[in-house]
């Protein structure tokens, strides 16, 4: 992960790197509307295809309390804890300081201080690479602060003390597929490394055809995101021929979100939908192979039960096994 706390944007690394989802990059900086470059570092530019979710602007405004900057600095930890990269990149600009002729704030060299011990506290391999500070008279008392911080916290240290959050607080929840969605759920559904590849087509043709038809289609989909990008997924639809039994046709969570509480977002927000419409049973099918008992895991544990097994279904020794859960229809409000 890279954490650029230069008063400017660090516009070189996003251009860099803002396509790519194996490394983090976050600016704390001048807002553009008035400080350089002033074409970059927006709030919403969080990365493109597979970097979506990847790249985080806090910008600030032209005037700010010392503790506002270490509020923005402990947003940008938390979202680095929570990527766990192998190490850090600090691109340390000290033109955040009071005076400084290229910047607005006001920092002092304890609030350098403070700052080093923050970021000290993820206890992660650190380099510093040192960038913007034009204001001499106080340029070398403030980097002394900073890495006397960062030292203390690195070494004196016994462990992260980087406020845990809970995951799913950073979790929005979408319901109508857009244009984008195709290639975000093919990329999605390949890297989980659970569906064959003759699955992955199909998983993006229910896309298409949501978009195509609309809810003429049959297909419901609820998405979970995280910074923009797409965490997981659920698609699911009426049973034809049937008066109120629904397919749960597709539920994926990306890997790195596995274990942490989206697939069990995803799933009790369908039922709830599926109740809200009348449903009184929603069947999953699934591998019986050994790979997917961590999947039929989840189900039983959320309730569903084992209903049927076709032995062979998907090939030899493959069978097919069909979970169900019955569901209480909500009842709808009265017309008025």
């Amino acid at each position: 992960a890279i954490l650029d706390i230069d008063y400017h944007h660090g516009n070189g690394q996003q251009e860099i790197f803002y396509h790519r989802d194996d490394l983090l990059t976050i600016s704390i900086h001048g807002h553009p509307s008035f400080a350089y470059p002033y074409f970059s570092g927006f709030e919403d530019e969080n990365g493109e295809g597979e970097g979506v979710g990847y790249n985080m602007n806090i910008p600030l405004a032209e005037s700010i309390a010392p503790t506002t900057y270490r509020k923005a600095l402990a947003r940008a930890l938390v979202r680095i804890d929570e990527f766990g990269p192998e190490f850090l990149v600090v691109a340390l600009g000290l033109d955040p300081a009071k005076g400084d002729p290229t910047g607005t704030w006001s920092l002092k060299a304890a609030d350098f201080e403070k700052n080093g011990s923050m970021i000290g506290e993820l206890w992660l391999p650190t380099v510093v690479i040192q960038e913007g500070g034009y204001r001499t008279r106080n340029l070398g008392a403030n980097a002394r602060a900073f890495f006397q911080g960062l030292a203390v916290a690195s070494y004196g240290s016994s462990g992260r003390k980087v406020p845990k959050i809970n995951l799913l607080n950073e979790i929005k929840l979408r319901y109508l597929p857009v244009p984008e969605d195709i290639e975000r759920v093919r990329s999605l559904v390949t890297k989980t490394g659970f569906f064959y590849d003759y699955e992955i087509p199909i998983a993006v043709e229910l896309v298409e055809e949501r978009l195509a038809k609309g809810e003429a289609s049959g297909y419901n989909f609820i998405f979970a995101e995280s910074y923009g990008r797409v965490a997981g997924y659920v698609a699911y639809g009426q049973i034809a021929c049937t008066a109120s039994s629904y397919d749960l046709f597709w539920i994926a969570v990306h890997p790195d979100f596995q274990g942490r509480g989206v697939g069990k977002l995803l799933l009790t927000e369908s039922e709830k939908l599926i109740a809200a419409a009348g449903g009184t049973r929603i069947y999953i099918e699934t591998s019986h192979r050994e790979k997917y008992a961590s999947t039929r895991g989840f189900y039983e544990r959320c309730g569903y039960h084992l209903v049927s097994l076709l032995e062979d279904f998907y090939g030899p020794g493959d069978a097919k096994a069909t979970y169900c859960r019955e569901l209480v229809p909500l009842k709808k409000a009265p017309s008025r």
